[in-house]
């Protein structure tokens, strides 16, 4: 319900909705979302927080078994936060044979690992290893992928984070030449933005 992979999910789920596919996102239900989804996506509500109880995320496969009973899909995209965000649901599309993508939004080498979290890891290498794809958002990303995470170096494509086409508009020299001055930024100066997390 917030952030950038919120934001993500909104747009690819409102993407493959516009082409004319049958989407339902599941989530978790935040009464503070400041991301939602629009009216042509189907939505159902995971019945824990995965923000508070982060361990389902690594065992409650009945949850995700049942959502997948239920909506009996052709595909599931997980769009991980990070590895290990998903391991049980995604074991449940495993053990069920439908076909799944992996989405790594932000990964970053574990310094240290808990004898939990090295057996998760295990499933997580196989859980790659039956994926139809798994896509990171940068080449670093990949790279950890590989060198950490045991993604096998054929596997694994990069597809960088898109922004819609108004972001592209032609500015207006006015208002760029007002929040120059308002800065205190010289006409000709270059200015560079890094907006990260």
């Amino acid at each position: 319900g917030e952030g950038g992979v919120a934001q993500y999910n909104v747009s690819l789920a409102s993407g493959l909705a516009a082409l004319g596919y049958s989407v339902t996102v599941a989530q978790s239900k935040r009464e503070s979302a400041t991301v939602t989804m629009p009216p042509t996506v189907g939505q159902r509500w995971i019945p824990f927080d995965t923000r508070l109880e982060p361990a389902r995320n690594l065992t409650d496969v009945k949850v995700a078994a049942d959502l997948l009973d239920a909506l009996n899909p052709t595909l599931v995209i997980f769009t991980n936060c990070a590895p290990l965000s998903q391991v049980a649901a995604t074991l449940a599309a495993a053990n069920r044979g439908v076909p799944f993508i992996i989405v790594e939004g932000f990964v970053a080498p574990y310094s240290i690992l808990t004898a939990h979290q090295a057996w998760m890891l295990h499933f997580q290498r196989l859980l790659y290893e039956k994926a139809r794809a798994v896509v990171a958002v940068s080449g670093d990303n990949l790279a950890i992928l590989r060198s950490h995470f045991g993604l096998h170096k054929r596997k694994g494509e990069v597809v960088h984070y898109g922004r819609p086409a108004s972001f592209f508009a032609a500015r207006d020299p006015m208002v760029r030449a007002t929040v120059r001055k308002e800065l205190g930024i010289p006409l000709d100066a270059t200015v560079c933005l890094t907006a990260a997390r």
